[in-house]
């Protein structure tokens, strides 16, 4: 969740400059496209997390090309 919202607050900044600097939907635009990609990014981080629990521990996988795993015992 700290990551959406950090990107909601860089998003708003971007978008207050673009807007600051040129007075036409510039800013608007540019707050779509950078709350786009953090969206985006945001959607693929999720995806390539995955929880296992069995009855003696926990894992934690995250990554898409380069795994890694966290373990501990329950």
């Amino acid at each position: 969740m700290g990551f959406y919202l950090a990107g909601l607050i860089a998003a708003v900044i971007v978008g207050a400059i673009a807007l600051v600097a040129d007075k036409t939907t510039t800013g608007v635009l540019a707050f779509a496209i950078v709350f786009a990609i953090v969206l985006v990014v945001g959607f693929f981080k999720r995806m390539s997390t995955s929880y296992t629990i069995t009855s003696e521990r926990l894992q934690i996988r995250r990554g898409l090309l380069s795994r890694r795993e966290q373990q501990t015992k329950l």
